[in-house]
């Protein structure tokens, strides 16, 4: 199965993807570990943000409520 299938079934898996991608990238742009969370948890903020004003929003509530 290719990956963009197995992503796009599972879009989790494709958050944690990036984020572990980019983690990896600081990682080795030898930012300070500090000011990787930093980065990573505001852009987690952010994306969190917008998805909840999303039309998505909605149909994730019914479903775990």
């Amino acid at each position: 199965m290719p990956d963009g299938i197995a992503f796009g079934k599972n879009h989790l898996t494709a958050l944690l993807f990036v984020y572990a991608f980019l983690q990896v990238g600081l990682d080795m742009l030898d930012v300070s570990p500090g000011f990787s969370a930093i980065i990573l948890g505001s852009s987690l903020f952010l994306v969190a943000t917008e998805l909840e004003k999303s039309p998505h929003r909605s149909a994730g509530r019914s479903r775990w409520s």
